[in-house]
């Protein structure tokens, strides 16, 4: 799973305990925001603290990716790209010379 899901999950999870404990502590809506702010909050840090320390990216991943080989991909596509919209576009002209 990638780190992002990670932050997403916790940081959900922390607004709904965070509702839930605000819901049966608070006495005012200043305190029932602030609960709610601080138990997010602290369930945001800490699972970015724990991705830090605990979730490494293996070099070999890093290695895998073949820039050059992308890069003439992606050259190829939008050479592609150009050709198909000149015909697009001449095709779309013949049929304006045929309406005319």
């Amino acid at each position: 799973m990638r780190s992002e899901n990670y932050v997403a999950f916790f940081t959900i999870s922390g607004f709904f305990l965070g509702l839930s404990f605000s819901l049966l502590k608070s006495q005012s809506a200043f305190e029932f925001i602030a609960y709610l702010l601080v138990v997010t909050f602290f369930f945001y840090i800490f699972i970015h603290i724990v991705l830090i320390f605990f979730f490494s990216i293996e070099p070999t991943v890093q290695d895998s990716f073949n820039k050059s080989e992308s890069e003439t991909l992606i050259n190829l596509q939008v050479d592609q790209l150009r050709e198909r919209e000149s015909i697009i576009n001449s095709i779309t002209s013949s049929i304006k010379e045929m309406k005319s």
